[in-house]
């Protein structure tokens, strides 16, 4: 398969889940075009070709993809693109987030090749995974 383009798509409020999909994304390529949430939600679709890549990564809240999220999405498109789902998680549980996201990307049209779980410092107790990622993650 050659890839046209690497994409990384997340929803990062404390900055860990953008830095682990930032991570993923650049082993596969030197350029990537990010899609943020956040900062800058989806106002149409978002069209990708089977060429593509998208790398997605989102926190888990109660073990499960934040549902003010699925609007963002439904707006994904693919055609057969292949997709790397990510959650990341303050170190308790991720439950069915991971299953959640490769469900929604299936359905948007998208084939998930890899997924992942990621432990990062809780985003309300800081001393849970406190740190994480860090170092040793990335090695």
């Amino acid at each position: 398969m050659d890839i046209k383009n690497v994409f990384n798509a997340y929803f990062s409020p404390s900055g860990s889940t953008k830095k682990i999909c930032t991570a993923v994304s650049s082993v596969m390529s030197e350029t990537v075009t990010a899609l943020d949430f956040l900062h800058c939600p989806l106002k149409a679709d978002k069209a990708f070709s089977p060429d593509d890549v998208l790398v997605i990564a989102l926190p888990v809240y109660a073990g499960r993809i934040p549902p003010f999220l699925l609007s963002q999405l439904q707006s994904l498109q693919g055609r057969g693109t292949p997709a790397v789902a990510l959650v990341v998680y303050g170190n308790h549980s991720y439950g069915d987030a991971l299953l959640e996201l490769c469900d929604i990307l299936s359905a948007q049209g998208f084939k998930p090749v890899a997924a992942g779980a990621f432990v990062a410092e809780h985003s309300l107790v800081h001393s849970v995974a406190q740190g994480r990622p860090d170092d040793m993650d990335f090695s």
